[in-house]
């Protein structure tokens, strides 16, 4: 028979399961089958029947146990209260089998999406032959510009030598 301290540490291991489905949903190549996965196994955080909703009340109710020193695994005891928060635990865990099922199946079918890469340092190597590109700062419109401004301001007389 299981302790409250079993059914604490499988509400546990049933939360990080469910997560780490989720992250793999996320990297589904096929958009259309990882659509239709989270329309099925996540969902609406506010519809009680969805897998979102499950994954939070049995996170919530871990989270209730822990808020307490030392931790209060009475949360998961078998009377009426924690019957209750057991048999969400069980809940999550059935859904957690045929979201892994479904996902393993999707991922053999369609693969994943590659990791984005992140880009340290930029190498520009020329091809011999190819024309070379001129600089994209526009140089002679900024010396007609500021030649002007110091034309104008020599008008003006700002560069007058009066004492």
């Amino acid at each position: 028979m299981d302790t409250d301290l079993d059914w604490f540490n499988r509400a546990k291991r049933e939360i990080e399961q469910y997560d780490s489905y989720v992250e793999r949903l996320r990297h589904l190549a096929n958009r259309q089958a990882r659509e239709s996965i989270w329309s099925e196994y996540v969902g609406d955080q506010a519809d009680s029947e969805s897998g979102a909703f499950r994954r939070n009340s049995v996170a919530w109710h871990i989270s209730e146990a822990e808020a307490y020193t030392p931790v209060n695994y009475m949360v998961f005891a078998a009377d009426a209260p924690g019957l209750r928060v057991r048999n969400r635990v069980t809940k999550l865990d059935s859904l957690n089998s045929s979201f892994k099922k479904d996902l393993d199946a999707a991922e053999a079918t369609y693969g994943l999406l590659p990791d984005p890469q992140i880009v340290e340092r930029y190498i520009e190597v020329r091809v011999p032959g190819a024309p070379v590109e001129t600089s994209s700062f526009p140089i002679v419109p900024v010396l007609v510009v500021g030649g002007a401004v110091v034309l104008g301001l020599a008008l003006l007389g700002v560069f007058s030598s009066k004492k």
